[in-house]
């Protein structure tokens, strides 16, 4: 991904996400929950059940084509709360 480029749009799943879950999964629910194409670009959220953990998905359109998955490992100070 270029890092000087953001992402047009941004996608937060309200469901919470097995952490264990890889990029394959991670597509694979983008395609199932959201309706969408994961490869348009787009970011794509995810919280675990505890909303300690955040997985970000994105699909890089400029050369290479390939998947980039970022982890974070603890969210400490303010926890999403999803009704």
């Amino acid at each position: 991904m270029n890092p000087f480029t953001t992402p047009d749009r941004l996608f937060i799943s309200r469901r919470p996400q097995d952490m264990r879950a890889g990029i394959q999964r991670l597509a694979a629910t983008v395609t199932t929950d959201f309706g969408m194409d994961p490869t348009d670009g787009a970011l794509y959220c995810f919280v675990s059940r505890d909303c300690l953990k955040m997985k970000l998905l994105r699909f890089d359109t400029i050369f290479p084509k390939f998947f980039q998955l970022w982890w974070s490992q603890r969210l400490r100070r303010s926890r999403p709360r999803w009704r």
